[in-house]
């Protein structure tokens, strides 16, 4: 019992590190794109400011993973993605 509060409390937390690190991207996504560089095929793709927009959307994807982590739904839906190809 005691073990499963501290898996809960370690999931959550782990998500909660997750869903800042996304938040973080969104909202200094001009300071992301100083430290990791640009991204050519997000210029190319997305014109003018193609990486602050690239780190954006990749920031918010990492804001539905923290979701995901911190309400234990990565199970679920890895298997219906399993189930749906095979």
């Amino acid at each position: 019992m005691l073990s499963y509060c501290y898996m809960l409390i370690w999931q959550t937390l782990l998500g909660l590190g997750i869903m800042g690190l996304g938040y973080a991207m969104v909202r200094y996504s001009r300071n992301v794109v100083d430290i990791l560089g640009v991204v050519d095929w997000a210029e190319r793709t997305f014109t003018s400011g193609g990486s602050i927009f690239f780190y954006k959307l990749l920031g918010i994807a990492v804001i539905i993973l923290g979701i995901i982590v911190t309400t234990n739904l990565y199970d679920l839906i890895m298997g219906g993605l399993v189930s749906a190809v095979f």
